[in-house]
């Protein structure tokens, strides 16, 4: 890890309008195979469970649709128009600058996270994309357990991922609070913002410390 700053960045809510697009695809879905819109969002909870969130293809297969017929329909949604309106100047940024690396950090079936980043991974097809089974703060603190290891920044819009990192030496976490999201708790011990144009800032000011 020879950069000066590594930024982690969240996907979900963080970079993607993750509720616009499910409002989308089930419009989708119901158009492409007669599903019941009200019915089958209704069903969400049924099939969403801790860090994996929601497991699509588990609640399609109930209506007798395999992998491959929900993804044929869905592919035909452009994901690059979910992300918010903010998120590719900012990752255009973040690659622009000298001494900096980014990356994306998701959870979720990886099917499904696969699906909802094609757009992201197409415009930029250098960006890492990570998508794993663990907290992503006690995931990033593993990465970061060597006394030279650099200074980094997780963004993420839910507060179980960010606390872990509290009281860390080198990774500072940044709680994103878009206008419409769905995690309103705060913590005072987190630094939180309401876009991703606020972070070139504290960006700058933390590469300049470094």
């Amino acid at each position: 890890m020879a950069s000066r700053l590594i930024v982690a960045c969240d996907f979900d809510r963080t970079l993607f309008d993750t509720d616009k697009y499910a409002q989308t695809f089930v419009e989708q879905l119901s158009h492409d195979f007669g599903l019941d819109a009200v019915k089958f969002t209704a069903e969400f909870a049924q099939y969403s469970a801790g860090l994996e969130g929601y497991d699509l293809f588990a609640h399609t297969a109930t209506y007798g649709l395999s992998d491959k017929t929900v993804i044929q329909s869905l592919n035909t949604i452009d994901s690059l128009a979910y992300l918010y309106d903010d998120a590719i100047p900012f990752i255009g940024w973040l690659e622009a600058q000298k001494g900096l690396e980014a990356f994306v950090v998701t959870t979720g079936y990886t099917n499904f996270q696969t699906l909802k980043t094609t757009g992201l991974h197409q415009q930029f097809p250098q960006l890492p994309i990570h998508i794993i089974g663990l907290n992503k703060g006690q995931w990033l603190a593993e990465q970061w357990t060597q006394p030279n290891s650099p200074p980094a920044i997780l963004i993420d819009d839910n507060l179980v991922n960010l606390e872990p990192l509290v009281d860390h030496s080198a990774i500072k976490p940044i709680h994103i609070q878009r206008l419409d999201t769905k995690y309103t708790s705060h913590n005072r011990h987190i630094l939180s913002v309401t876009n991703l144009s606020d972070m070139r800032d504290t960006i700058s000011k933390i590469t300049l410390h470094s």
